[in-house]
């Protein structure tokens, strides 16, 4: 405990200085003995960000939040990673470690919105094949969250990539159909939706 408090101190000192690599030194040190220190954590992550190591940043925090979860603590390793995307908000690995956490969670809410999130963020940066794959990858971790299916169907039909947008949710439709009709039916009125439009064949 006491070597704990002397990295505080040296840690708080540094932080209160700007010293930003000495901080990251003192926090590092704290989060090895202690990883679910959320204050050390972040302030790790944002002296990081300081000294300009932005892809350390993210492996560490994703390292941080594998080691939370080994460890049984899935509420420490969400809040570490929703930390970390406050400090570095466009980082595509922190998403993607945010969104399957808060999927494997049941907080359907919060990872789809983590993953539209990504999508976009790869749309943004004309990564179409990348937003279409992390849809896809999303989908077969978590078949049962329809609507990531319904995000993959229409972003292939805004994509241009029509054939494939439709086959989506007619697939959609049929694995819904054991396990929410109005889901399977939403997804068959879309498909159907677009053959009545002539672009596809009937």
């Amino acid at each position: 405990m006491g070597e704990i408090r002397a990295l505080r101190d040296q840690g708080q000192a540094a932080w209160d200085a700007g010293q930003w690599e000495l901080a990251q030194a003192a926090y590092g040190a704290i989060i090895e003995v202690d990883p679910a220190d959320r204050l050390a954590s972040r302030r790790f992550l944002e002296s990081l960000r300081e000294v300009g190591v932005r892809g350390r940043a993210d492996e560490s925090a994703v390292r941080l939040v594998e080691l939370l979860e080994q460890r049984g603590d899935i509420a420490g390793a969400t809040d570490l990673i929703e930390a970390t995307l406050e400090v570095f908000g466009d980082s595509c690995l922190a998403l993607r470690c945010c969104y399957r956490l808060h999927f494997s969670q049941a907080n359907s809410e919060a990872g789809l919105a983590r993953l539209r999130q990504l999508s976009d963020l790869y749309l943004e940066r004309k990564d179409f094949d990348a937003a279409v794959a992390t849809l896809r990858e999303a989908q077969e971790a978590f078949p049962e969250q329809i609507e990531i299916g319904m995000e993959l169907g229409h972003l292939l039909i805004a994509l241009g990539r029509v054939d494939e947008g439709a086959e989506q949710f007619r697939h959609l439709g049929h694995r819904a159909l054991d396990s929410n009709i109005e889901d399977a039916m939403e997804a068959f009125r879309r498909w159907d939706f677009l053959q009545r439009l002539g672009q596809l064949p009937g």
